[in-house]
């Protein structure tokens, strides 16, 4: 993630964070979708809400391993296809039978 402004070495992810919140509000606003909600400061579209909406959506298209993966859930078991891909199916059958015995039942 890019940050618009720092001036320091290190960047604060709540900085990035609070970058991404302004951004995200002025393309509402040029969108015409920055509605409040009734008598709040609260936006009726946020960005966790926008999230929900892209899991949501990408799920219901049938693909509800890969709405994990996009939004960032490092359990998804796409991941484990992924891995699959780079580093040949005995490695992800290992990988898979390790994640079955930590996983509860």
């Amino acid at each position: 993630m890019f940050a618009v402004y720092q001036n320091k070495a290190i960047t604060k992810t709540l900085s990035l964070y609070q970058d991404l919140v302004k951004s995200f509000a002025k393309t509402l606003d040029r969108m015409g979708k920055g509605a409040r909600e009734d008598g709040n400061r609260r936006r009726q579209i946020t960005l966790h809400s926008f999230r929900r909406f892209v899991k949501t959506t990408i799920s219901d298209l049938g693909y509800a391993d890969y709405s994990e993966y996009f939004i960032g859930h490092s359990g998804s078991t796409y991941w484990l296809y992924i891995l699959a891909l780079h580093t040949g199916a005995k490695r992800i059958q290992k990988k898979q039978r390790y994640s079955e015995r930590l996983s509860p039942i």
